[in-house]
């Protein structure tokens, strides 16, 4: 009788952990504008075209988020990219359900109209393991949090001379803090890139928080080159702006 009952606690324990800490799948895309197209001509088609079309492609098949930024024009990180973009789906068998269909295909060859393909890529945000490694990308609370709602931070840190082991160290101590104090806080959740140039975040807050994620991480090693707050809305954007897009999924 305690065995039996002890094997429905462990079957009641294991489901609700799964339900409480279910993982979203990202992608966490770097796009640099194709050497062809004028800026002006990238900006316009994005937001005509790119944007709109990246959730109607998605919403009716498990994509739950979608927040792309324009980078900054500032000299200082000109040889960053162009866009970035944080996109949301439910799994990864659903993202890739949604790339073998034809319109999904078509999608994915439109990014070619726009960006450079030898060096535009996206990347899978991993669990951190406690290692800083450059084109690595982490989930540092491993949320279920719904990136539609509540208030969405984009930083870039520049690496002043690279990621050396004093600055590595730092943004070790960053992602750590940040894993062990999210609530006092009020984050929600947290996305970072990681490459040679710097650090990208994506941070979820609670609509009534305020930004802190910037004041957190502290190193003479890295300047804050953007820090902007994603409107929350369909409205278009230029460079130095980010949207949190929104809409109906299932609609």
């Amino acid at each position: 009788m305690k065995t039996t009952f002890k094997i429905l606690l462990l079957m009641v324990i294991t489901t609700s952990s799964t339900s409480v800490f279910a993982k979203h799948y990202y992608r966490f895309w770097r796009g640099h504008i194709e050497q062809s197209m004028t800026k002006e001509n990238f900006v316009k088609g994005l937001n005509k075209i790119f944007i709109p079309e990246t959730v109607e492609q998605g919403r009716n098949d498990g994509l739950n988020s979608y927040l792309p930024v324009l980078i900054s024009r500032d000299k200082e990180i000109s040889d960053f990219p162009d866009e970035l973009a944080l996109v949301v789906y439910d799994s990864e068998e659903k993202y890739r359900a949604i790339r073998k269909m034809p319109r999904g295909a078509n999608y994915q060859k439109m990014h070619w109209e726009y960006f450079a393909k030898e060096n535009s890529r996206s990347r899978v945000p991993q669990e951190f393991d406690g290692h800083v490694k450059t084109e690595s990308a982490y989930d540092l609370l491993e949320s279920d949090a719904d990136w539609q709602k509540g208030k969405v931070q984009f930083l870039i840190r520049k690496f002043k001379n690279g990621l050396s082991e004093e600055v590595r160290t730092e943004v070790k101590k960053y992602f750590k803090t940040i894993k062990s104090n999210s609530k006092k806080y009020g984050i929600l959740s947290h996305i970072v890139l990681v490459d040679q140039l710097g650090i990208y975040e994506y941070v979820l807050y609670s609509k009534n928080s305020d930004p802190r994620a910037e004041s957190i991480l502290s190193s003479k090693g890295l300047t804050t080159n953007m820090n902007i707050i994603l409107k929350n809305n369909n409205n278009k954007i230029d460079f130095n702006e980010g949207v949190n897009r929104q809409f109906q999924i299932g609609e």
